[in-house]
């Protein structure tokens, strides 16, 4: 059985983030004062322990079990996860009977949210609902190790250019089609764009398997809507379930084997700063930091973890999945 790799201290960490040790409410106050001030352009992850690395649940899966040892390659692994879902017919009939298109990166976010092994790494556009997820079920060091006083609060421009989202690329890439089709001056009857289309409509994990990382904005960005007028082309991407709407949530996609995100980020962009920043919190202001910010706003386990019927149900659907 493998394990996973952890950081020994928080010096370790500022070789992939930009790192900031926060241990009294007003250093706290004033920061997140100034997180929240400009989270427009940021989204958020956090971790309870410090010195957990930013796996992806289908990682951790494949490196605890040696998955290695039962499928012909990663991709393959991810890939049997989304046939399951494609051929539980309870779950496809859920959503179409919802008229929600379950493209391949709907079948991995539900995977994610359900307690399924995924490649998405979960984020939020909001920070306070990523300081509930630091505090969660939090543990105070009891090891005499200094990074298991702290929790971690991550940020990460999402404006940024190097953290382009899948939606901006096939939006880019159903512009570029048109101006050049425009621009060919042949006949739309003559150009057979087949394939073409089918990549941009459908979102199949297998045309990003290759690409190490990749953003997946949630609805909050709002829905995408694609089209094409030459070729009466149109689709839409709508990546939702109920628990990601309560959350906020968006990912960000680790297509990578067993390399954390973090070290991932740093290795991709090692020529420029760190480009994900850091908050190591003290555990000890977890009761100032409900008290403060998230009681006020009715977060809680209740408001993050939605138990309608149709959750319930998900829920169960999944749980009948086999085992790994």
């Amino acid at each position: 059985m493998g394990s996973l790799s952890e950081y020994n201290n928080l010096e370790e960490k500022s070789q992939y983030y930009n790192c900031t040790k926060i241990d009294n409410i007003q250093d706290f106050d004033n920061i997140f004062q100034d997180i929240v001030q400009h989270q427009s352009e940021y989204v958020f992850r956090s971790v309870n322990e410090a010195r957990f690395k930013l796996y992806s649940s289908a990682q951790r899966q494949w490196i605890w079990n040696d998955l290695f040892k039962n499928y012909h390659s990663y991709e393959d692994y991810i890939n049997s996860r989304i046939v399951l879902v494609q051929n539980h017919q309870d779950i496809i009939s859920f959503f179409s009977n919802n008229k929600i298109s379950l493209n391949d990166f709907a079948i991995l976010a539900l995977l994610q949210h359900y307690g399924q092994p995924s490649p998405l790494v979960d984020f939020t556009y909001n920070p306070h609902l990523s300081l509930f997820f630091a505090f969660d079920r939090v543990r105070l060091g009891a090891t005499g190790n200094e990074i298991d006083n702290y929790v971690s609060l991550y940020r990460l421009k999402h404006t940024h250019p190097c953290f382009c989202s899948i939606q901006k690329v096939n939006e880019h890439g159903a512009v570029t089609l048109s101006n050049t089709l425009k621009d060919l001056g042949i006949p739309i009857s003559q150009i057979d764009t087949k394939k073409v289309l089918f990549d941009i409509q459908n979102l199949t994990y297998k045309q990003y398997a290759d690409i190490g990382i990749i953003l997946v904005h949630g609805d909050k960005m709002g829905i995408t809507n694609i089209k094409i007028p030459s070729l009466g082309f149109a689709c839409t991407y709508n990546i939702t379930n109920p628990n990601l709407k309560n959350q906020e949530g968006l990912f960000m996609l680790n297509t990578t084997e067993n390399e954390p995100l973090g070290e991932l980020v740093r290795k991709k962009h090692r020529y420029v700063s760190p480009l994900i920043d850091c908050y190591n919190i003290n555990k000890k202001l977890e009761s100032h930091i409900r008290k403060t910010y998230l009681n006020p706003l009715g977060i809680d386990c209740s408001m993050i973890y939605p138990k309608d019927q149709d959750s319930q149900n998900l829920q169960k659907w999944f749980a009948s999945f086999p085992k790994i």
